[in-house]
């Protein structure tokens, strides 16, 4: 090989590190940059690698993390369990009561959510899983419109069903 073939390369390589510098650099003052180290504990719900703004990592502290804890809720009638999957999974089965307000389609639902609950009432939001983010943006959504009283069921209707818990279609 010869030297200018070994010299294009050794520059090639310091642009590459120099872009990679720079790059880390931006991710970590910008306000939206993405977290190096994700949440991949899916003890604790849903696995993201998701921004520094991501609901999963804003709302951590809002979880219930336990079918048995999510019952005791339910059972008090204290809180409004709000579903955030797809209308059509809300109608194969969901926890009684349930309201639909599917997260994909927030816009549509909203309207007549807001006529029949005010800012201050008590929501617990739910997907399909540990593993679904759904619930968590959902949550996030519903903070960013007003409302204040809310946590995330992780284990969503997965977990209820899964538990034999009532199941209302």
């Amino acid at each position: 090989m010869s030297v200018r073939f070994m010299e294009d390369i050794r520059g090639l390589l310091l642009y590459i590190m120099a872009a990679v510098l720079a790059a880390l650099l931006w991710n970590a003052v910008y306000p939206g940059g993405i977290d190096l180290v994700g949440n991949w504990d899916t003890q604790k719900g849903v696995i993201s690698a998701g921004g520094k703004n991501d609901a999963v990592n804003l709302l951590h502290e809002f979880t219930i993390e336990s079918v048995a804890e999510a019952k005791g809720l339910f059972d008090k009638k204290a809180v409004l369990f709000v579903d955030a999957r797809h209308p059509e999974q809300y109608r194969q089965g969901h926890i009684p009561g349930a309201v639909s307000l599917p997260f994909h389609q927030f816009d549509v639902y909203f309207g007549p959510f807001l006529q029949n609950h005010d800012t201050e009432t008590s929501i617990i939001t739910y997907c399909s899983g540990r593993e679904c983010a759904d619930g968590h943006e959902l949550a996030r959504v519903l903070r960013e419109v007003g409302y204040r009283q809310i946590a995330i069921f992780i284990d969503g209707f997965e977990g209820w069903s899964r538990e034999g818990l009532p199941i209302e279609r």
